[in-house]
């Protein structure tokens, strides 16, 4: 919506009520677009999980990959642990 349009369909709107009718626009505007970002976000984390879902069901199938895929998920998980109590510690120097 622009100012010139409301003006045509308007032609006595003042001033005050004509920047308040594009403030409300642009807030409806904001609240939609927030809308979709959060609805695109959503769906992407969906896609993760089934995506996450599936592997799982196929390495039950395979319980020696699943074995493997399980140490490795604990050592990046003592890596991460060892990086997070070594951060205090750089801090304080």
């Amino acid at each position: 919506m622009k100012r010139d349009e409301i003006k045509k369909i308007i032609p006595e709107i003042t001033k005050e009520q004509l920047n308040a009718i594009m403030r409300l626009n642009g807030e409806d505007i904001g609240r939609t677009k927030s809308q979709e970002n959060t609805s695109q976000k959503d769906a992407e984390r969906a896609q993760y999980l089934r995506q996450s879902c599936s592997i799982l069901l196929n390495l039950l199938e395979r319980p020696a990959d699943l074995r493997g895929v399980l140490l490795h998920i604990n050592r990046l998980y003592r890596i991460q642990c060892e990086k997070a109590t070594e951060k205090p510690q750089e801090t304080e120097k």
